[in-house]
């Protein structure tokens, strides 16, 4: 008999002691952003909605923030196994004081391969993350939508359903989590010290679209967000995060960059003044760290799709680094076939990113770990010091 949910329980759980081919998604219909259309001044959600008030304390306390992220988790191909050991690794960081633990996991996308199922739900994001005891926050990929043809586009159902109701819910018997209360599948999580602002690049394998069918609203959002943080600086001197799928830049072999997503992003920053602090991204399922320089500023671009699925789309070539790209782009590291996950610190001077490798199963054992990349961001000089 399925267990019940615990009756109040939110969003997380607390670990109990110790102890069919893939298809081609390039040639289909763009998905319209979900109706209804959102009220664009109800498009953030406040840490402080989602945890409880001696998180936000033990924050502020230890004058930084502490969150994990990575994308592309759904571990379709290996019955989750390696997923898990990932979920593991992550939950291994809840140790010590409340203020050196992470206070949620934003991901990056691609939650249930192949086509957001509901029935995979359960096997590729309930079970893995059931003793994951912070919140889960997610942006979509281009898998976490029902199936489009070249005609017919999908829909992102099932994930609203998840990540985005109205209010938490119990959604998987035998598992606590409830569901998200993000306001939409674009939207700025506000917190202690970070704002991220999430975006959904739609449903292709590749480039990443923003504005689909010609609809200009998630780019007026983005937008209004840089606005937003431009007048808010320098008394709100918190670092500004931009995350989306698709990579903006990328050195992958079948998950490139988004040339035209760039080009609206730089002309966003170029019109409202406001250069975000960093990017990050997966669909690459690989690490690659790109510095930029832009106007005056050097910017991480992360790219983070190494969170459980199980493929061969790398990078294109061996490459001697630092590498120099186009559009001031310089590659500082990339991992391939290197499963982890990002563990990221900011306080009010840095933000602070470790890239945490986690090695393949072996017989059972708990995760071996270890930081394979680390770079800092001075938030006041807007310089990148990778080591």
């Amino acid at each position: 008999m399925a267990r019940k949910p615990r009756t109040g329980f939110r969003f997380g759980n607390a670990r109990p002691g110790p102890g069919k081919a893939r298809r081609s998604r390039n040639p289909i219909a763009e998905i319209p952003l979900p109706a209804p259309a959102p009220d664009p001044r109800h498009l953030v959600l406040d840490l402080k909605e989602i945890v409880d008030g001696a998180e936000i304390t033990a924050i502020n306390n230890a004058k930084k923030l502490i969150f994990h992220t990575v994308g592309d988790t759904g571990g379709i191909r290996d019955g989750a196994a390696q997923q898990t050991l990932i979920a593991e690794a992550m939950e291994g960081d809840f140790t010590g004081n409340r203020g050196n633990q992470p206070a949620f996991f934003y991901h990056l996308g691609d939650v249930v391969y192949y086509n957001s199922e509901e029935e995979h739900y359960t096997t590729q994001y309930f079970k893995p993350y059931q003793y994951y005891p912070a919140p889960i926050l997610a942006i979509p990929g281009n898998h976490d939508s029902s199936p489009s043809t070249t005609d017919t586009p999908g829909d992102l159902a099932q994930f609203m359903k998840v990540f985005c109701a109205k209010t938490p819910g119990p959604l998987a018997a035998d598992f606590d989590r409830t569901s998200m209360i993000q306001p939409y599948v674009y939207f700025t999580l506000e917190a202690p010290l970070v704002k991220i602002i999430g975006l959904y690049s739609n449903d292709g394998e590749g480039p990443g679209v923003l504005d689909p069918g010609g609809d200009t609203a998630q780019l007026a959002f983005l937008e209004a967000e840089f606005r937003r943080a431009a007048k808010a600086r320098p008394a709100d001197g918190r670092a500004v995060l931009v995350a989306v799928h698709h990579p903006i830049f990328s050195i992958g072999k079948d998950h490139g960059s988004s040339p035209t997503m760039l080009d609206k992003v730089d002309a966003l920053m170029d019109k409202t003044g406001f250069i975000p602090d960093a990017f990050l991204s997966g669909h690459v399922h690989g690490f690659e760290l790109f510095i930029r320089e832009y106007q005056g500023h050097e910017i991480p671009y992360v790219v983070c799709g190494t969170g459980g699925y199980n493929d061969d789309a790398h990078v294109k070539e061996k490459l001697s680094l630092p590498a120099q790209f186009d559009h001031g782009f310089s590659l500082a590291q990339f991992f391939d076939f290197q499963y982890g996950y990002m563990r990221m610190t900011v306080d009010k001077d840095w933000l602070t990113a470790e890239y945490v490798g986690v090695n393949k199963r072996q017989s059972g054992a708990v995760p071996e770990t270890r930081v394979l990349e680390s770079f800092n961001v001075d938030l006041k000089k807007h310089v990148v010091s990778a080591f």
